[in-house]
């Protein structure tokens, strides 16, 4: 599932208080100075100047506690809130942003580093849990105190770029490469010798506090909006609780996983609930929760029918991948094969591309931008508007989440197949299997057992209005049950729906034409939990499936809690794996 920009934006918003630094966006690259290096001084210089500009080495080693609290805003996004920041030497950090959107939702954002382990708990974004990688070694940069006078000791490599004008300034430009994460740019101020520019982050305001100067604003750039952050107080060595920096994992703290996802689903408000555990095959935990309908208090009972969303999107690949099996196509065959209709702009794009989301489509907000206003919507009318939607970038140099790729791959199976995509998943996965509740979307059908949909608008609970009627629904129509996918997920793990050879395909991190690997396959997300191999999907429906191959484990959690164009967040993900950490841990 694709966020929106502003919950993605929110994501990194955490990272970015504190103090700013270590952003984790790919650096751009400068150009060289046309002056003669001997105009300049060396990176050393440069950094001594502002280790003295921020107070000096010894000023900073007096300090071994930091507190900074102020304000934040996301301007265009309507949301505000408050930042606390909490450091210890010699490398223990905690933010905390409290969050209010405009129409009056508000919700919690931490981040830390306890000297051993990094988290996070983003309710936007899946939850708790804990960094590892370039992450990791991010947070731990980060939490180094004091660390705007140990730069060099962070950053294995630093080379100048030259010198160049920021508005009145005239700044110097170092790159500095760290040993695991991407290079940044720094700015430093020619004359003042402070640091007023990390990439697209920018430092004003400074002030001295105890000896030692500090940035009282910061700002940073995004699609979303710009985020400024404005403190109004920064002490130093007040006594701080040193469990402040941890924060204890909460699927692990509860007694049982039915406390925990009750405790969960009260403080996400999440009406109703499905979960279903299956180790080695076998279901091990299979329940409801809740209430599949507000107005008729109707339980959620396994066999609840829940709208997937893009879980379907794992569906519509396996159906690629099964004809590709049948030799009725190929995945580097270009879809202009399939889609004669195709503009000469798709003319590079292969099935792979669509398949893996670096077809250079429209994105998920963008994509069916020309769409009539009406609720019926026909394929023919959904492909026009598709090849009216601007390219983003050539096929294959980048990652675009884009839900017209998803439905072309649905064109794509109804012209290989010779039958409609609804009829091609019934009669070659849904018959097959026994999945008797599941089905592709048709809003005019009774179907049995069907939850609710909601969301929150103005901070309360409502309707949330999925009423479409798509006749291709291939890249989101797709309504089932947890009982049903139990089916469904024994099918994929014993070869009875593709071969295992083509499964590994699907879950193998796509590689873009410069040779780098992006975390997601064929309709699935591939990542790490705790040292784990996750396979994953989510819905905006607030359903999610993740599997653990290496485990042999697979938790399903389908709610009615979903987001509605992205205004207001919603807290429905992350339970999959909370669940998954109880039974890694053996606590079930």
């Amino acid at each position: 599932m694709k966020r929106s920009p502003v919950i993605l934006f929110i994501s990194l918003v955490v990272i970015i208080t504190s103090m700013a630094q270590g952003v984790r966006r790919k650096a751009p690259h400068m150009p060289h100075s046309a002056k003669s290096p001997r105009s300049i001084p060396t990176v050393e210089q440069i950094l001594d100047k502002y280790v003295q500009a921020i107070g000096g080495e010894a000023a900073h080693r007096k300090l071994m506690t930091r507190v900074i609290k102020g304000t934040f805003e996301i301007q265009g996004a309507g949301i505000i809130g408050s930042i606390e920041h909490e450091a210890m030497a010699p490398n223990k950090l905690r933010v905390t942003l409290r969050a209010q959107t405009k129409n009056g939702g508000r919700f919690d954002l931490s981040s830390g580093f306890d000297g051993a382990v990094g988290w996070e708990l983003n309710p936007t974004g899946g939850g708790y849990r804990e960094l590892s990688g370039i992450e990791l070694a991010a947070k731990r940069r980060n939490a180094e105190f004091c660390r705007e006078i140990k730069l060099k000791e962070q950053y294995q490599k630093m080379a100048l770029k030259g010198k160049q004008k920021i508005g009145a300034n005239t700044v110097y430009v170092i790159e500095a490469t760290p040993a695991d994460g991407d290079s940044e740019n720094w700015y430093f101020d020619a004359q003042t010798g402070l640091l007023i520019r990390i990439d697209d982050t920018y430092f004003d305001d400074y002030r001295e506090v105890d000896g030692v100067k500090l940035p009282f604003t910061v700002r940073t750039s995004s699609a979303a909006g710009m985020f400024i952050a404005k403190f109004d107080e920064i002490r130093h060595n007040i006594p701080i609780e040193e469990v402040r920096f941890k924060n204890p994992d909460p699927a692990l703290t509860a007694a049982t996983t039915d406390e925990y996802i009750q405790v969960e689903m009260k403080k996400r408000r999440i009406p109703g609930l499905a979960i279903v555990v299956i180790k080695n095959g076998e279901i091990i935990k299979m329940n409801g929760y809740g209430v599949a309908n507000l107005e008729h208090d109707t339980p959620v009972t396994p066999d609840t029918v829940f709208e997937l969303a893009s879980v379907t999107k794992q569906f519509t690949a396996t159906a690629i991948m099964l004809l590709a099996e049948e030799g009725k196509l190929k995945l580097d065959d270009p879809i202009i094969k399939y889609l004669p209709r195709s503009p000469r702009k798709w003319n590079r794009i292969t099935v792979h591309h669509l398949l893996t989301h670096t077809a250079g489509l429209a994105s998920l907000d963008d994509g069916f931008a020309s769409l009539p206003g009406k609720i019926d919507l026909t394929t023919a009318e959904m492909f026009k508007s598709a090849t009216e939607d601007p390219m983003s970038f050539a096929p294959g140099t980048k990652y675009q989440y884009s839900d017209v790729g998803y439905f072309l791959l649905g064109m794509i199976i109804e012209k290989a197949s010779g039958q409609r995509y609804r009829d091609f998943l019934a009669e070659r996965f849904f018959k097959p299997l026994g999945m008797t509740s599941t089905s592709v979307l048709d809003q005019w059908a009774v179907v049995k057992n069907r939850a609710a949909g909601y969301t929150v608008l103005n901070g309360q609970l409502v309707n949330i209005r999925r009423v479409y009627q798509v006749e291709l629904p291939s890249h989101f129509g797709i309504f089932s049950t947890v009982r049903d996918l139990v089916k469904w997920d024994n099918a994929l793990a014993t070869g009875k729906v593709v071969k295992e050879s083509s499964l590994a395909v699907m879950w193998i991190p796509v590689k873009l034409n410069n040779g780098s690997p992006y975390p997601y396959g064929f309709g699935w997300e591939i990542g790490e939990e705790h040292g784990h191999k996750t396979i994953s999907h989510g819905g905006y429906t607030g359903t999610e499936y993740t599997r653990f191959p290496n485990d042999k484990l697979t938790v399903i959690v389908l709610t009615n809690l979903g987001l509605h164009n992205g205004d207001e967040p919603v807290d429905s993900w992350g339970l999959t794996l909370g669940v998954a950490r109880r039974h890694l841990s053996d606590r079930p």
